[in-house]
C-alpha cells in the first residue's frame, strides 16, 4: 500500500508504488502528519490508547493488510461475505476510517499491524 500526498504525486508516486509492489507499506512524509492527526482520536479506544479489536476484527485487518478482497477474506476465513462486510464496518468505526486504505493507514500509524503479527 502506498499513501502519497496529492501535491507530491508527480515526484513520489513511482517510488512509492515500486515499494508497495514489493509488499512494503509506504507513507509519504507529507501525508504522515495527517495520518498521525487522524489516529489521534478514536471511538472504542482501550485505556492504553489503542482500539480494542476482537479476534475477528484482527483477522479482517490482517486480510486487508495482505491486500485480500472481501470475497477472498470470506473464503479464507470460512465465513460469509456479509459477515466480512459487517466486521469490516465495525473495524472502520473503531479506527475512525472511511475505507480499507484509511483503516490500514491508521492501524499502521498506531502500530496495530505489528501487534497482530502471529
Amino acid at each position: 500500500m502506498a499513501i502519497v500526498a496529492a501535491e507530491r504525486v508527480g515526484e513520489a508516486l513511482v517510488p512509492a508504488l515500486t515499494l508497495a509492489a514489493a509488499g512494503h507499506l509506504t507513507i509519504d512524509p507529507a501525508a504522515a502528519n495527517w495520518l498521525i492527526a487522524a489516529a489521534g482520536s478514536h471511538a472504542g479506544e482501550a485505556e492504553g490508547g489503542l482500539p480494542e479489536l476482537t479476534i475477528r476484527e484482527g483477522d479482517i485487518l490482517r486480510s486487508i493488510a495482505a491486500g485480500h478482497s472481501v470475497r477472498q477474506t470470506a473464503r479464507s476465513l470460512g465465513i460469509a461475505e456479509k459477515t466480512v462486510e459487517n466486521t469490516q464496518a465495525r473495524l472502520f468505526r473503531k479506527l475512525g476510517a472511511r475505507n480499507r486504505a484509511g483503516a490500514l493507514a491508521t492501524a499502521h500509524a498506531l502500530g496495530l499491524l505489528e501487534l497482530l503479527d502471529p
